[in-house]
């Protein structure tokens, strides 16, 4: 792959990854900027009430679609005709529907037997039976959204994604601080949005799939998707099972500060989704037309998804306590304790794409289970170990070595299948930078948050610098860098001699 050529393809992947992440920037902005109204509205308890709900919507939206999403990439890509690709897509989305279905009414009627069996202090009605339909709900978002990845409709997909977000912030603004219904009012307004934009899914739907149901591609889903089904909750046990976990040995209040420690923390997940999500179509399509050739070029854009992901990692755990004196009430602000354990988890889990990506091009998908379900139990094992002495904090270090675990296991498996050229020199001088630039803005903490942010801002701004003078560079890099700014210079200064 030519510097030109790498060049072009990180434009694309940028520009799409730029569309994607804009959306989710503009959402998850509107939430920061609401969070001086949520937690003067919502107590840590009503936090810690939303936390075990979230949890709960979580998982059954990983069982309810049985992991049949997930085989709808592979489906498209090898089908020759649009024909069969409405077939495939329809044969999916009815799957969807009769399995989401069933799923939800047998838990509507039966669950008040049994969660109270789990939980501790949040009753089934009206909190659990709410979640319960949520996911429900958001089933129906999963293959339009998916069609519009495919199609690499990115606009669209944001698009869709920003109005529902709206919507629910809207309805749960109104229940919240209008009538002051704390958490039910949060779940209920969640519930709405995903109701009223169940119509809009559907037609979207329609419009691209025949409703059929074929068994011949319906098997060939599940032997693709059904491994997946054990993976999908073992990430959730990795990423949400300690909140069922604290609820049992910490305090509604504390289980409170630990989800706001996370949600903050979450903009890394939302980094590298946005990535990610512009990835896994770039990567089939290149492996498609250009096979192993393409190792190298996509090795380069490995360490720049890397650095992307580290420089946002940094930025993250650097000023997480600024940002929670910021934007939430005094009874939040201790939460920022665990941001930096959760923040370095969550980077790991971005970088476990990467390799993962590559047992889903080969359709070796029943190598991602073994792996998710061994760093889920080390995460529960951990939790129930050192949560009842340690509180939430523990929590944060139960994440961070769970997702270390699943990165290395994923990377050396995935060596093995589909052996890649990582530039393992360059990453190691970019984990070397992130943890170095982290540990000197931890030392030189001042009594004055605008000396304190005057530092961070500067290390942050230091992050490329220091790089380069360590030689990071390549030379072509730098010719491409070169380029990539004059190109925009020149654009400016068309646009000056136009107008």
């Amino acid at each position: 792959m030519t510097p030109s050529r790498t060049l072009a393809d990180l434009k694309d992947l940028a520009g799409k990854s730029l569309v994607y992440g804009l959306g989710s920037i503009i959402l998850r902005g509107i939430n920061f900027f609401l969070l001086p109204l949520y937690t003067r509205y919502l107590t840590p308890a009503d936090y810690g009430i939303i936390a075990v709900t979230v949890t709960i919507t979580a998982i059954l939206s990983l069982l309810y679609p049985l992991g049949l999403h997930g085989a709808l990439t592979r489906l498209y890509f090898n089908t020759e005709n649009e024909a069969e690709r409405r077939q495939s897509s329809g044969t999916i989305w009815v799957s969807l529907l009769v399995t989401a279905a069933s799923m939800t009414l047998l838990l509507d009627r039966l669950g008040s037997t049994f969660f109270p069996l789990l939980l501790r202090e949040v009753p089934f009605e009206p909190y659990i039976r709410l979640s319960i339909w949520i996911a429900f709900f958001n089933v129906l978002s999963l293959l339009p959204l998916n069609l519009l990845q495919i199609e690499e409709r990115a606009g669209s997909y944001v698009l869709l994604t920003v109005i529902n977000t709206l919507l629910s912030i809207g309805l749960v603004i109104t229940l919240v601080v209008l009538k002051k219904q704390g958490a039910y009012g949060y779940l209920l307004g969640t519930l709405w949005a995903g109701i009223l934009m169940a119509g809009p899914y559907l037609v979207l739907t329609l419009r691209r799939v025949q409703v059929i149901l074929r068994w011949s591609i319906l098997k060939t889903a599940l032997i693709f998707s059904l491994p997946l089904v054990p993976h999908s909750l073992a990430s959730w046990i990795l990423d949400l099972s300690d909140r069922v976990i604290l609820e049992r040995f910490v305090s509604l209040s504390e289980l409170g500060l630990y989800a706001m420690g996370y949600q903050l923390a979450g903009i890394m997940t939302m980094a590298a989704t946005a990535i990610n999500n512009a990835w896994v179509p770039f990567l089939f399509k290149t492996d498609a037309t250009q096979g192993n050739a393409a190792k190298p070029g996509l090795a380069r854009l490995a360490t720049y998804y890397t650095l992307i992901l580290s420089w946002v990692a940094l930025a993250s755990t650097l000023l997480a306590k600024e940002v929670l004196i910021l934007l939430t009430a005094p009874t939040f602000h201790a939460a920022y304790q665990i941001m930096p354990w959760i923040i370095a988890g969550l980077l790991l889990n971005g970088l476990y794409f990467f390799p993962v990506n590559f047992l889903f091009l080969k359709s070796k998908t029943g190598w991602v289970p073994t792996v998710t379900v061994m760093s889920g139990l080390v995460n529960v094992g951990l939790n129930l170990w050192l949560t009842p002495s340690y509180g939430i904090i523990a929590a944060a270090w139960a994440t961070l070595l769970a997702y270390t675990l699943m990165l290395l296991l994923v990377w050396f498996i995935s060596q093995r299948i589909y052996p890649f050229p990582y530039e393992y020199r360059r990453l190691g001088m970019i984990a070397l930078v992130t943890i170095c630039l982290f540990a000197l803005g931890t030392m030189l903490q001042s009594d004055s948050m605008v000396i304190d942010l005057g530092i961070k801002a500067t290390l942050l701004l230091a992050y490329p610098l220091v790089l380069m003078a360590l030689s990071f560079y390549t030379s072509a890099e730098k010719v491409m860098m070169l380029n990539f700014v004059q190109q925009i210079l020149r654009g400016k200064q068309r646009t000056v001699f136009e107008k």
